[in-house]
């Protein structure tokens, strides 16, 4: 584009426009049959909520984070609906997996999802599982090594530890770990994680297993949806960002 110039210019560019992918689709160009998805619920979506499905059909990877009350559950199910998506992994806390049944069945039946409720379950294309149960299903891939890290404590003494276990990097490691993984032989190609708040902290056990699970099944769509992105600081929405691999956390 500069060398397009004939001469020197002064531009002038939105900080919007830095942090979003310069051929984006405009979300509010999209067109969407919304009358369909109102006559299977018996509802008709809110203005926020017709916004909130263009924008998440449009993006793939995002958070949707309007207000508590605001109708992010629907939202993502008539989403995850106009995208066709084939199966739909919905990870959430425990208290909100009967919400999550009770809203998918406006629009499906009930052999079409299954709540997971500690033990290995049939599939179906709705897979509901709460954030607590996630490594009875889920191996992250690690070896015991022995290794010395050097630290550097607040009074400048300099002290080493030894770190038995790392993420693997090895073949027969990570296979044997994903052979006893159903979550990953499921193969999901959209991710919805409610209350995505929860993976705020990044040294958690269900953010290692939730990065892990997509780095390695690489789904097509992940939705996060949270009321409250930035809990304490902001490595709190770069912990969520990171999750959907946005472009500002590289």
């Amino acid at each position: 584009y500069r060398q397009s110039q004939e001469k020197m210019v002064s531009i002038f560019i939105p900080k919007k426009a830095l942090l979003n992918p310069l051929f984006l689709e405009d979300f509010n160009q999209k067109v969407v049959d919304f009358e369909k998805y109102n006559k299977m619920a018996g509802i008709v979506l809110k203005s926020q909520q017709e916004q909130g499905v263009k924008f998440l059909t449009t993006r793939k990877k995002a958070i949707l984070a309007h207000q508590m009350g605001g109708g992010k559950t629907i939202t993502s199910i008539v989403a995850a609906l106009e995208d066709k998506y084939e199966k739909i992994l919905i990870i959430s806390p425990a208290s909100v997996k009967s919400t999550w049944k009770k809203e998918l069945k406006r629009f499906v039946n009930d052999e079409e999802m299954v709540i997971v409720e500690g033990s290995k379950w049939k599939e179906a294309r709705f897979t509901i599982i709460n954030y607590d149960i996630l490594d009875n299903f889920y191996e992250i891939p690690m070896e015991t090594v022995k290794r010395k890290v050097r630290n550097v404590d607040d009074n400048g003494k300099i002290t080493y530890k030894t770190v038995e276990k790392v993420v693997s990097k090895k073949d027969v490691v990570i296979n044997e770990a994903m052979a006893n993984s159903q979550l990953f032989q499921s193969k999901f190609d959209l991710i919805i994680i409610d209350e995505a708040h929860k993976l705020s902290n990044a040294n958690s056990g269900r953010y290692k297993i939730i990065s892990d699970l997509i780095k390695r099944s690489n789904p097509k769509g992940i939705y996060e949806l949270t009321g409250t992105m930035i809990t304490n600081n902001p490595m709190n929405l770069y912990n969520i960002l990171k999750i959907i691999d946005a472009d500002i956390t590289k």
